[in-house]
């Protein structure tokens, strides 16, 4: 049994459907759940020629064996060029190298052009093609606008299956096409156990830092000191702006936005409760900040992280992106001695 403990409710349902199943399926929920590894771990299933118990795959199939050597001639996975695992997708990676571009972090038109070219041909084994595109709302709209021409026809025999974090960043085209799978994330009891099975010291705080997603806790352990000084130097009274620049700008801009709006929030919510979501470490300096802030000028802060979550991904000079985000919100007076 290759799933999470907490997608057995998901599994069951998938399976009693499967030979109902619509064209297209969207999985979709929160971060770090796990609707990567049970998309694929159903399109294994699907394409397995011996389903054991529970319809799993059974792993020893001539069918098992091409996924297991990622060959499998009906299943496509497609996903950015920066999420590509090696020899996922050996050709576009091969293009890459040739045209020494930066791998793309989204879904590129030419690779859905180049799923359809491939299922013009029928299947290798007359059977089931199954195409998992993930994350979804990776594809821009004239991306997404060349994949709705193939879920609006279908062809034969193929099932589509669409992984997203954020669905509603998908065209309602997308979504209205297919049939909606929601994850939800774990019991707090239950991913904590998980964390503690996986040998993840300080699993509670990870937990709560990740907003109960546990794949995402812990591979937050695994740059957690990172992180953590991060907090510290936001914390510090007249933390220097330029410094924390210095400090940020060789790392990934999108999570460093999602730091900073998960530092914002707890603001906010020591605020109004006195307690904090993200950063209980932090806890007491953060209610010290809160007493000092006008939450106008912060909600207006947090509006432009939203802006700039979506700059991140393409920033023109990381160094610059993130000085004008840290003078914001040194501007906010922040970081003002106690």
């Amino acid at each position: 049994m290759n799933i999470f403990s907490w997608q057995t409710d998901t599994w069951s349902r998938l399976t009693l459907q499967r030979s109902r199943l619509a064209h297209a399926l969207l999985i979709h929920g929160q971060q770090g759940i796990g609707k990567s590894s049970l998309a694929r771990q159903f399109a294994y299933a699907l394409l397995c020629q011996s389903p054991v118990a529970g319809g799993f795959a059974c792993g020893t199939c001539k069918s098992c064996h091409w996924l297991s050597q990622g060959a499998h001639p009906d299943f496509l996975l497609v996903q950015p060029e920066s999420l590509a695992e090696e020899g996922d997708d050996g050709a576009d990676e091969a293009e890459t190298k040739k045209s020494k571009r930066k791998p793309s972090k989204h879904i590129r038109i030419e690779q859905i052009r180049s799923m359809q070219e491939t299922l013009a041909t029928g299947s290798h084994q007359a059977g089931l093609r199954v195409i998992v595109i993930e994350p979804a709302e990776a594809m821009q709209p004239v991306t997404a606008n060349a994949l709705l021409k193939s879920l609006e026809e279908p062809p034969p025999d193929t099932l589509f299956l669409l992984v997203s974090d954020q669905a509603s960043r998908l065209l309602p085209t997308i979504r209205s096409r297919c049939q909606q799978v929601p994850l939800a994330p774990p019991e707090g009891k239950i991913a904590l156990q998980w964390l503690l099975d996986q040998g993840v010291k300080d699993a509670d705080a990870l937990l709560a830092y990740a907003g109960g997603a546990p794949l995402k806790a812990l591979a937050l352990a695994e740059t957690g000191d990172v992180r953590r000084e991060f907090a510290r130097r936001m914390a510090e009274p007249g933390a220097d702006a330029l410094a924390l620049t210095d400090f940020c700008q060789n790392l990934d801009p999108p999570t460093v936005v999602s730091w900073i709006q998960q530092w914002a929030y707890d603001i906010v919510r020591a605020a109004m409760t006195g307690e904090v979501r993200y950063h209980r470490a932090q806890q007491q300096r953060l209610v010290a900040i809160s007493a000092k802030l006008d939450m106008r000028k912060l909600h207006r802060f947090m509006r432009e992280l939203s802006d700039a979550r979506a700059l991140s991904q393409h920033p023109l000079n990381a160094r610059l992106f993130f000085e004008a985000i840290f003078l914001s919100y040194r501007n906010l007076g922040a970081n003002a001695n106690e």
